[in-house]
């Protein structure tokens, strides 16, 4: 009996409880899409490195290029929001320097980054404002993918890599419906560029003039994101 009156009671609290907790709408869930200016590292002073195809590089940069995303976080307060962000942009890697005697930019093959990053953000206004400005900070990791690509004839893979990584943001959200909205923002992602041999930058078969642009120093390597999305709040 006392179970069964201990299980009334707990459901009883569930039910009573649900309604407020609709209310408040804790959770937003948001799926993202934009477009990224990237920026990649140089080579120890800019210096032009010789590669095994017979050009000279000093700089790698990922192509500008369309980025999709999504984000998933609760609202710890009326302001306050703790959350876990996800962001992938399929591009390719670029090598500029001297080629053939001319400078100029050689696709070298293509790129997967994608971001994990846990965020704070502060949204202001009251919870039922429809026009809620917002602005995040945010820690985690970029894991750039491996780089197939040839060279005189010989295929190559680059290592992945994984660093640390950190981002700020800044934007709007409008919610037409207490349960949907639409969100546009800005935001930097810059990611900690170690200057060590294994890393993406070089082949690790390669006998270091195929590295193109190994860094001597430490370097962050951004991305910019400009897009929207929508919004689901339950």
């Amino acid at each position: 009996m006392s179970k069964t009156v201990t299980c009334l009671v707990a459901c009883a609290g569930v039910m009573l409880s649900a309604p407020v907790l609709a209310q408040e709408k804790r959770v937003e869930v948001s799926f993202l899409a934009g477009w990224t200016l990237s920026d990649g590292v140089t080579s120890a002073d800019e210096e032009l490195v010789p590669a095994l195809d017979g050009n000279l590089y000093n700089r790698l940069d990922p192509k500008d290029s369309f980025k999709w995303g999504f984000t998933a976080g609760f609202l710890v307060s009326e302001n306050v929001e703790l959350g876990f962000q996800y962001g992938q942009q399929n591009t390719t890697l670029e090598a500029s320097g001297v080629i053939s005697g001319v400078e100029g930019i050689r696709p070298f093959g293509d790129l997967k980054i994608s971001t994990y990053h846990g965020y704070v953000s502060y949204n202001f206004f009251g919870e039922d404002s429809r026009l809620r400005p917002y602005a995040t900070v945010g820690m985690g990791a970029t894991h750039y993918g491996p780089v197939a690509y040839e060279s005189n004839g010989v295929q190559f893979t680059t290592s992945p890599a994984t660093p640390f990584s950190w981002t700020l943001g800044s934007g709007v959200k409008f919610f037409p419906s207490p349960h949907f909205g639409i969100r546009a923002g800005v935001q930097l992602t810059a990611s900690y560029i170690r200057d060590d041999a294994s890393g993406w930058w070089c082949d690790p078969n390669a006998a270091g003039p195929d590295c193109y642009g190994i860094t001597a120093q430490p370097q962050y390597a951004s991305q910019w994101d400009f897009g929207g999305g929508v919004i689901f709040r339950f």
